[in-house]
């Protein structure tokens, strides 16, 4: 088959680049233009239908026979942009060889989003922007991940992804990585509500990476400190972000969730497992996807925890020492996370393509059993008194709101209707956020160079900033932690609030440990033309670990925010997000 150019042969690709992301442009790679540091093996001609994305072998294999059957396009794919020569050629494919055949381990559950992933479909034949945003911590941003002429976030899984799938032909897929260093699940949730502000469109995906983080000796004392298990604290957090995932406004994103977390926060191997438990109750009563690295992985670390490979490199400095902390793998954990997430996408799409015919988005939400007969199905007999049908099948899941929350009280009882009663709110719909800026989140995409994101932060304060005494400025060594820091004691910084409306303020700041730290503390003031509201904000915790955390003023008309520093030798405000209901002007 001839293609005339070469943005024909894109168009093409994108076109008959069926649902979530791989799968298509994997079995018609050859067709799609290829950088020439990379030599595809050429497979042979594929039979397509000009009717439909979904070929009769997409309709008829399964994820893990497609994936093996090219598994040179795999390797070729894996490589990163600045390895030109593929120095990494023997590491990929001695990695490929032990992972292939455990892949369907780290898939835990299947997605039962059917509508969204119809909506993915048809963006793709559109030849549209397909985002997928990830959210995670130090782990997810790379830190420890080395590679050829690279490191950090241009190491980490997610721009790995990104990279394979584009090579696989889908330039049209962009993956955002949105992990911040310190942060956890329940800081996630939080910047949910600011994705659009950081974005050219509404994500498509979002993948919660944030399982190493969710497990960290930060959530064990919060979880003390609240008087709740480890447990408890993950499912409540981790509950609270795919309600708010699901529940956003338009049409919701496919939502995934990656665990991989294999220690050592906890010396225990079952407490280890506390989110893997929890996750997977959640994800099978909401219904998204959980992938697991730790499931993959899990016995081979366990037969041997000296190994490099799967687990952190740093657990021993030597062959006799005792177990060191350390959460952070190396880029072989990278190269197989963005493998296991493409093949997650691969499974999806071989099981949207093989209920192709069954219509199962539209089937689901109506329940009317005559309207479509699936091939090899026969309709229904209409003479009920001689074939009877069931008295009393089950009616359409609501699918305009998410079913209750689950908590200890939900009964059997209660349930449906608690599910059907409950009413859909469109409350986010009217939200705006005429100021947001969260440290580490970049404001441009691609990443600008450091100095030119300064440059870009110290602009856009201009606009909200009355006066200042506090300095833009990043104290680390690893330069991940950009945020605003006081002069001496007294230093001020004075924001003019950008509405008269009611404006809800969310702060992030920076807690950290030692002498520097101690008794780290801002007074806040917020004024009105009626009244003010004060609070005190301290950078020291009991914890040695630098972390995120949030604070959030409930909404009121505010006309200025006061940041004082009263107390210690610095402090770091990492964050300001000022956002109010449009219908409340």
């Amino acid at each position: 088959m001839k293609r005339s150019t070469t943005n024909s042969k894109q168009h093409r690709c994108l076109l008959h680049a069926f649902g979530w992301l791989l799968l298509y442009t994997a079995v018609r790679v050859f067709e799609c233009p290829i950088e020439p540091a990379i030599v595809f093996e050429r497979p042979q001609e594929w039979p397509s239908s000009n009717n439909s994305t979904c070929s009769s072998e997409l309709q008829q294999s399964s994820a893990l026979a497609l994936w093996t059957q090219r598994i040179s396009q795999v390797v070729s794919a894996s490589r990163l942009p600045p390895d030109r020569d593929f120095l990494l050629r023997n590491k990929v494919t001695e990695l490929l060889r032990l992972v292939t055949p455990r892949l369907p381990l780290s898939q835990s559950t299947l997605t039962r989003q059917w509508s969204t992933l119809q909506r993915l479909q048809h963006k793709l034949q559109r030849g549209d922007e397909i985002s997928i945003v990830v959210m995670g911590g130090s782990v997810t941003m790379g830190v420890n991940c080395f590679t050829v002429k690279t490191q950090m976030r241009n190491c980490a899984w997610p721009y790995r992804l990104e990279q394979f799938l584009q090579q696989m032909g889908l330039k049209t897929v962009k993956v955002y990585n949105f992990a911040i260093a310190g942060s956890n699940t329940a800081t996630g949730t939080a910047l949910l509500s600011f994705l659009s502000d950081y974005l050219p469109q509404p994500p498509d995906i979002i993948i919660n990476a944030y399982a190493t983080n969710d497990m960290h000796v930060q959530s064990i004392l919060q979880a003390q400190s609240s008087n709740r298990t480890l447990r408890e604290l993950v499912f409540d957090m981790s509950q609270e972000f795919v309600r708010a995932a699901l529940s956003s406004c338009g049409q919701p994103p496919l939502l995934l969730w990656l665990d991989d977390y294999l220690g050592n926060e906890q010396p225990e191997i079952l407490a280890t497992t506390a989110l893997t438990q929890n996750i997977h109750v959640l994800s099978q009563y909401y219904g998204f996807s959980f992938l697991s690295y730790a499931n993959l992985a899990r016995d081979l670390v366990y037969g041997d925890t000296h190994e490099s490979v799967f687990s952190p490199g740093k657990w021993y400095a030597t062959p006799t020492s005792k177990m060191q902390r350390e959460i952070h793998p190396s880029q072989s954990m990278h190269m197989v996370t963005a493998w296991l997430v493409a093949y997650h996408l691969l499974v999806l799409t071989t099981q949207t393509c093989t209920l192709d015919s069954w219509q199962v988005h539209d089937y689901e939400r109506t329940l009317r059993y005559n309207d479509h007969v699936p091939p090899g199905l026969s309709a229904l007999e209409m003479d009920e008194t001689k074939f009877p049908r069931w008295p009393k099948m089950p009616r359409p899941v609501p699918s305009d709101r998410l079913p209750p929350k689950l908590t200890p009280d939900l009964t059997l009882e209660q349930v449906t209707d608690v599910w059907r009663s409950t009413e859909t709110s469109s409350a986010a719909c009217s939200t705006t956020c005429p100021f947001v800026w969260v440290s580490g989140l970049s404001l441009h995409h691609p990443p600008l160079s450091a100095k030119a994101e300064y440059r870009a932060i110290q602009s856009l304060f201009q606009n909200v900033l009355e006066s200042s005494s506090w300095t833009l400025m990043d104290d680390t060594t690893r330069g991940d932690k950009l945020g605003w820091m006081p002069g001496p004691v007294g230093s001020k910084m004075v924001f003019q609030l950008p509405t008269t409306a009611p404006t809800q303020i969310t702060l992030f700041y920076l807690k950290s440990y030692g002498p520097k730290w101690d008794n780290s503390t801002v007074h806040v003031t917020l004024e009105s033309s009626s009244a003010s509201h004060s609070f005190a904000l301290t950078g020291f915790h009991n914890k040695k670990t630098s972390e995120m955390y949030i604070h959030t003023v409930e909404p009121g008309t505010y006309s200025k925010m006061t940041f004082e520093f009263v107390q210690g030798t610095t402090f770091k405000l990492m964050g300001v997000a000022m956002c109010h209901d449009k219908k409340k002007e």
